[in-house]
C-alpha cells in the first residue's frame, strides 16, 4: 500500500504546486489514508498546509508534523512565518548563501567590565574561576550575579536564525577590544574568550 501512497502523494503535490486546492487535498488526503510510512505521513501534512489558505487550518497541519517530527526544519520555518516571527524577505535560499565581503573590517568586540555593587571597584575572575572578587572591598560575587546586574540574554531560535542571513555570518579574522581602563587598542582572535589588558 504504501507505493499506492507515494503515487497519491506526488499526484498530490503536482496539485498543490499547480494551485488546485480541492485536488491537492483529495490526493493528499487518500494518501493519508492509504497506510503512508512516516515520511509520506509527513510530507502529505506538509503539501496540506502549503495548499491550505486559513492560517488556523495551515498552523494545524504544521503541528501534526511537530508533533511527529518536532525538529523538522520546513515546519518550523513555516510556522514562525505563520507566527510572524521570520519575515519571509529576511529567508535565504540555503543553495545560494549570500557571498562575504572580499575584505571585511574588524569589528570593535563589545568588552564586558564587571563592577562590585558594593564600592564600584573593578570585579575579577578568581583563580579557581568560578567566582567574581572585588580587587579593592574583597566582595565576591558569582558570575551569574554581576551578569544579571548587567543585562538579560534573549535567545533565538535556532531554526529561525538558519533561514535567515544572520545565521550564516562568519567571524572576521580578528576582532578589535579596546582596554576601559587605559584606552589601548588590541586585534585579538575571534575564537578569544577573555583579554586581559598588559
Amino acid at each position: 500500500m504504501s507505493g499506492t501512497a507515494e503515487y497519491l502523494l506526488i499526484q498530490g503535490k503536482w496539485a498543490a504546486k499547480e494551485g488546485s486546492r480541492g485536488a491537492a487535498f483529495a490526493y493528499l488526503e487518500r494518501a493519508l489514508e492509504n497506510d503512508p510510512d512516516d515520511r509520506q505521513r509527513v510530507e502529505a501534512w506538509l503539501w496540506m498546509a502549503e495548499a491550505a489558505e486559513d492560517p488556523d487550518e495551515k498552523r494545524r497541519y504544521l503541528e501534526y508534523v511537530l508533533g511527529y517530527e518536532p525538529w523538522n526544519p520546513r515546519a518550523r520555518r513555516r510556522l514562525a512565518l505563520l507566527n510572524g516571527i521570520l519575515d519571509s524577505a529576511d529567508l535565504v535560499d540555503p543553495d545560494h548563501l549570500p557571498q562575504p565581503t572580499d575584505n571585511p573590517q574588524p569589528e570593535p568586540a563589545a568588552n564586558r567590565r564587571y563592577t562590585c555593587p558594593q564600592c564600584g571597584g573593578r570585579l575579577t575572575f578568581t583563580p579557581e574561576g568560578n567566582t567574581l572578587q572585588c580587587d579593592y572591598c574583597g566582595r565576591r560575587t558569582s558570575p551569574s550575579e554581576a551578569l544579571s546586574d548587567l543585562e538579560t540574554v534573549d535567545e533565538e531560535d535556532l531554526v529561525t536564525a538558519l533561514a535567515t542571513t544572520r545565521g550564516h555570518i562568519r567571524p572576521v579574522v580578528a576582532g578589535v577590544v579596546e582596554c576601559p581602563g587605559c584606552g589601548a587598542t588590541f586585534l585579538v582572535a575571534p575564537e578569544a574568550i577573555s583579554f586581559s589588558c598588559p
